[in-house]
């Protein structure tokens, strides 16, 4: 038991050090800062989702407020399952952490509990931030007993442990097959970031097929395992008896942690040797068909390729287009079911608008290209953390002869081919709908790599300020940098500044219409000079920050 403290004591402190050492009183590095305000990021938007969703809709009708409850346990139970299916595999297979236990004499058996009970305590925070308050809430509304609030806080514990520890029992189980396979790591990523996708394509559908004002029914006819039933029926929601159901969650609970630390241990060292010891395909690498290029095409193509090939980046910056793009086509379904000649319409209705005013109708389109490209900064701009990314590999830019305007040009034209490529399917579904007019796509384009060029320099200003070198997976370079959120925060001010801009303009000052969009229209271009400014200043940052980072 002294041993499993030990192991507890390490996974929660190299989880949770950031607070940790702030509550104990200890410094921080720079590398803690991030991480902490990372987590408390987290956490608050939790709040925020909580607050806004769920809390106002406990209070009126009893079926209402039970509705507002139960799916706050079910999204929770969501995303338990998709955060555990992403961290076990790096938990338990590809961490540099487990290598170095298993060479110390410890069980097999704590290791497992130990990755279980901390995978769990995350779990948690999502019971305890959304849906716990909306059970206090609910049971002081109600009118419950002591008993249902203690019921609340076991169970929320018990459904953690129960997804940690089912899911762990099934990788473990198949990864004594899959740890055969070489460059295992990233096709794994590549299949989580396919479930995450196909999550995203049902919640949309889902959403859209809800009636307005009752999102909060986006899971309510979906069945999860057992564990959502029993769940309910532990809090008090299915029936009277109470004490039964959480029994019965207690059991399930208990044999699912049974078999997954005991009888699973054989398999999980046979599946970790495995991982260890599996061998990556050798690439030939071939010289014929290479031609000269400029340095800075080099490094375009290389950033390119860096995130093309890695899943992880690809998920991560190329599919904005494609979450945008399939918004727009399940929106304009439901539409068009509504209305069969709204496309019809708005078709005949631009043309009518580009016959008597074509200029007007070209600095529309101009524009909304520019929007597209402020949303494509708020997705993930691939150059905000194109520094972070190279990782071990800084060394590498610090002393190969490459200069820094080489480094920066050839890292923002890539930035905007990729989100040129990340958007072409919503430019091919743009030009589907314009029919006739489908070369208004043109301006459209050039409003996006306009406005492009600002984001890509603005992101890589504040990625070779203070950037994340230190990462042992590609996920960390994206997922636990502060430099993205630094640029969406940016990002949504521009774009809340565009706004206020188009209001003073077609509204309170009565311009006219035709003059309003021609002051709009130079947005875009300033934006332009200052991206240029920017390009110019991180040249000379880079040359002179270049030489002082450190791994």
């Amino acid at each position: 038991m002294s041993k499993l403290n030990i192991l507890l004591k390490k996974d929660i402190y190299l989880q949770y050090s950031p607070i940790i050492d702030l509550i104990k009183g200890n410094p921080l590095d720079k590398r803690q800062k991030k991480k902490l305000a990372t987590l408390a990021f987290l956490f608050f938007y939790l709040i925020f989702i909580n607050y806004t969703i769920f809390l106002p809709l406990v209070s009126g009708s009893t079926s209402q407020m039970e509705s507002a409850i139960i799916n706050s346990a079910k999204t929770c139970l969501y995303l338990s399952i998709f955060i555990t299916f992403a961290s076990s595999m790096g938990n338990y297979y590809f961490n540099e952490d487990v290598k170095i236990v298993f060479r110390l004499p410890v069980k097999t058996k704590d290791i497992i509990e130990s990755k279980i009970l901390v995978m769990s305590l995350f779990n948690f925070i999502f019971y305890l931030v959304i849906f716990l308050p909306t059970a206090v809430k609910y049971g002081f509304q109600t009118g419950q007993n002591s008993l249902f609030f203690v019921s609340a806080v076991l169970s929320s514990a018990l459904m953690s442990i129960s997804v940690v520890s089912f899911l762990s029992i099934i990788l473990i189980f198949f990864m004594q097959y899959l740890t055969k396979i070489p460059n295992l790591k990233n096709k794994l990523q590549t299949v989580y970031m396919l479930l995450g996708v196909l999550l995203f394509i049902f919640i949309q559908k889902k959403s859209q097929s809800i009636p307005n004002g009752d999102a909060v029914n986006l899971f309510e006819s979906t069945k999860i395992l057992p564990l959502s039933y029993l769940f309910e029926g532990a809090i008090g929601l299915k029936s009277a008896n109470m004490l039964i159901y959480f029994t019965v969650l207690l059991l399930l609970t208990g044999a699912l942690y049974f078999v997954a630390t005991n009888l699973m241990q054989k398999l999980f060292v046979k599946g970790a040797q495995q991982n260890q010891v599996a061998t990556s395909k050798k690439k030939e690498i071939s010289l014929k068909g290479i031609k000269n290029k400029s340095v800075s095409m080099a490094i375009t193509t290389k950033e390119i390729k860096n995130i093309l090939k890695t899943p992880i980046y690809f998920f991560n910056i190329m599919l904005s287009g494609f979450f945008v793009t399939v918004i727009l086509i399940i929106s304009a379904i439901n539409i068009t079911k509504a209305n069969p000649e709204f496309i019809t319409d708005m078709r005949n209705g631009l043309f009518e608008m580009f016959c008597k005013n074509p200029v007007e109708v070209l600095l529309i389109t101009y524009i909304v290209g520019f929007l597209f490209s402020l949303i494509a900064g708020l997705a993930n701009d691939p150059a905000v953390t194109s520094i972070s990314r190279e990782g071990k590999n800084i060394y590498q830019m610090k002393y190969l002869p490459i200069s820094a305007k080489n480094n920066v040009n050839g890292r923002i034209r890539a930035s905007i081919m990729l989100k040129l490529i990340s958007f072409a399917p919503l430019f091919i579904m743009t030009m589907i709908i314009l029919g006739k007019l489908f070369y208004l796509v043109l301006p459209i384009l050039i409003g996006f790599v306009m406005c492009s060029y600002f984001v890509s320099n603005l992101g890589l200003f504040i990625d070779i300020q203070s950037p994340k070198l230190i990462w042992s997976t590609p996920q960390q370079a994206i997922k636990q940098n502060l430099n993205i959120l630094k640029l969406i925060v940016i990002i949504s001010i521009i774009g809340y500044i565009f706004y206020k801009l188009i209001d003073l303009f077609l509204t309170k000052y009565f311009i006219q219409f035709e003059q309003g969009i021609i002051y709009l229209a130079f947005i875009p271009i300033i934006f332009t000079f200052i991206g240029y400014a920017i390009n110019i200043t991180n040249i000379k940052r880079l040359e002179r920050k270049l030489r002082n980072y450190e791994l």
